[in-house]
């Protein structure tokens, strides 16, 4: 009979595992095994520096929440932070405008 569970897991009523779910704006995290928050803007993430949905007017840029509205060379699409390919504009995340 077991009776630990792995990481990111909870021993409940003497008999099973469950996931740990945190708030929005929390993660789990296995070294303190607590839920910890979220960068600031950022209301889903997997750790402190990775961001999967962001708050508000921010949008998602690598893992960050950016406040795309206005950043030249860059455009929000489906909630994410894109460079605009075909502006002339090298922001070193796509080639389209790289000249070649």
């Amino acid at each position: 009979m077991c009776s630990g569970c792995e990481k990111g897991y909870i021993w409940e009523n003497e008999s099973t595992c469950t996931k740990i779910v945190c708030n929005d704006g929390f993660f789990y995290d296995d070294i303190s095994g607590k839920c910890k928050a979220c960068a600031v803007g950022c209301t889903k993430c997997i750790d402190e520096t990775t961001c999967l949905v962001c708050s508000g007017t921010k949008a998602l840029l690598a893992g960050a929440c950016v406040e795309c509205e206005g950043l030249e060379g860059f455009e929000i699409r489906e909630g994410a932070c894109y460079e605009i390919c075909g502006d002339g504009l090298h922001k070193g995340m796509y080639q389209c405008d790289d000249g070649n």
